[in-house]
């Protein structure tokens, strides 16, 4: 985890295979909620990409609260913002919808995210959590992840794992079974390599 500034400007160009997904362009079709929500910010929205996406992320995240869903899927668009809450999967398949809506190239990300918190002491601690966000093809900048949980940019405490045009295919685990009983029993932990 070394600090870096996620809004440097750079003048290398995506690769063209990087950012020529069709399915990470494809503009949705939005319903109501989402209709008036991305309407009502649109005119305060500054001109620059990466400042409006930095004003529509810090938007998101003071609208939809945060929630811990642990059922499979990810919420439409629609049910979030009629819900006002979300967990991190639901909240920036929003984020990536609406920059969609607004004509640029955007895709779901699945990952963790590690942060450093103090016990006691003052001895680090390293927490890590299966976590998503949303990331913006950004001239000039290339891909700039967009922490809709946080309303902040991604960092790096972000570790992407998966990045795809849908959710359904940044999914950590997918596939079938048979009737069975099964155990499962997850355990994680962090440490820091160098300091």
């Amino acid at each position: 985890m070394t600090a870096y500034d996620p809004l440097r400007l750079t003048s290398e160009e995506v690769p063209a295979q990087q950012g020529d997904d069709p399915a990470c362009r494809h503009q949705p079709e939005l319903g109501e909620e989402a209709t008036a929500f991305i309407n009502g910010l649109l005119a305060g929205l500054p001109d620059d990409p990466a400042q409006k996406f930095i004003r529509l992320n810090e938007a998101i995240a003071r609208r939809v609260r945060y929630e811990r869903r642990m059922e499979p899927g990810v919420l439409s668009a629609e049910d979030v913002l009629a819900r006002n809450c979300g967990s991190c999967r639901d909240s920036a398949w929003l984020m990536v919808l609406l920059a969609r809506h607004m004509g640029y190239t955007a895709r779901f990300v699945s990952g963790y995210l590690v942060q450093s918190l103090y016990g006691p002491g003052e001895e680090e601690v390293l927490n890590g959590d299966l976590h998503a966000w949303a990331q913006i093809l950004i001239p000039g900048h290339g891909w700039l992840g967009f922490d809709t949980t946080s309303g902040r940019l991604a960092g790096e405490g972000h570790i992407p794992l998966a990045v795809a045009a849908e959710p359904e295919g940044a999914a950590p685990i997918s596939g079938l079974l048979d009737r069975c009983e099964s155990c499962f029993d997850v355990s994680m932990q962090v440490q820091r390599l160098f300091s």
